[in-house]
C-alpha cells in the first residue's frame, strides 16, 4: 500500500496574516507561555475553536528542542 503524499494526509498550506493590537499580542504571548506553545499556534486553535472545526495537532515541531531550551527560565516559582 502506498503512503499518502503530505498534501493528501495534512492538506495543503494557506497562509492568513492579520493584525492585532499590542493588548492582544500581549495577552497571546501570555497564553502561549502557559501553555508551552508558539503564539501563532494559539491563534490557530483560537480560530478553530470559534469556528467549530476540530483538527487532529500536527505532531511535526521542527523548534521543539530550541523552544524548549528558551523557555526553561519562564515557569513561576513558588
Amino acid at each position: 500500500m502506498k503512503e499518502p503524499d503530505i498534501h493528501e494526509k495534512y492538506g495543503k498550506n494557506i497562509r492568513i496574516a492579520f493584525r492585532i493590537s499590542q493588548n492582544a499580542k500581549d495577552q497571546l504571548e501570555r497564553v502561549a507561555d502557559l501553555f508551552q506553545l508558539e503564539p501563532s499556534q494559539v491563534a490557530k486553535a483560537i480560530i478553530y475553536m470559534h469556528l467549530g472545526v476540530f483538527e487532529p495537532i500536527d505532531q511535526r515541531r521542527r523548534s521543539w528542542r530550541k523552544s524548549k531550551k528558551k523557555r526553561k527560565g519562564t515557569y513561576l516559582r513558588e
